[in-house]
Formats: C-alpha cells, sequence, structure tokens
C-alpha cells in the first residue's frame, strides 16, 4: 500500500566506504515513478541517494536539503531528477 507521498513498503538500504572513508547507511523509500525505484537522503552527509527501474544505483555529492524535499515534491520526479539533479552533482555509481 502506498501513502500520500508515494512511498511503499520496506526501505531499501545502501552503503559505502571505501578507502577509510566513513560508511554511510542510507535508506531508500519506493517512488511512483517511471524512471527511478527509489530516493533517499542523508541530510547529514548530504548524499542523495537513487535507484532506477534497470537496478543501477548513484549516489550524489553535496546535494542540499530543499533539493532533496523539491525531488520529493514533484509531479514527476523522472523529470525533476533529470532537470535538477543528473548534471548539477558530483555522483558515484553504487551498483
Amino acid at each position: 500500500m502506498r501513502n500520500d507521498a508515494g512511498t511503499a513498503g520496506t526501505p531499501r538500504r545502501g552503503r559505502t566506504g571505501a578507502g577509510g572513508q566513513e560508511r554511510v547507511e542510507i535508506d531508500r523509500v519506493a517512488v511512483r515513478s517511471t524512471h527511478l525505484e527509489s530516493v533517499g537522503y542523508d541530510g547529514k552527509s548530504r548524499i542523495l541517494e537513487i535507484e532506477f527501474r534497470d537496478g543501477r544505483v548513484y549516489r550524489y555529492s553535496e546535494v542540499p536539503p530543499g533539493e532533496h524535499s523539491a525531488l520529493m515534491a514533484a509531479p514527476s520526479r523522472g523529470k525533476y531528477f533529470a532537470a535538477h539533479v543528473r548534471d548539477r552533482y558530483g555522483c558515484t555509481r553504487v551498483s
């Protein structure tokens, strides 16, 4: 069952921590989107984690909290992501 925010199910969790870096775990929530499967955000590290429908997972760095809020509130999360996140923040492929 989905709630009004368009989320469902058990949160998914992503992790990183290579090269002595602090390991950050980010819970993602499923979203209603043609292109995005789940979205997570860690405000302390300012990391936005996106899982795409094809299973790829990317982490975007130095993303302000307002950007995450706007993404989650957007009528089309995929379009918002493409216009405001994809080419504006550094990213690393997680899986």
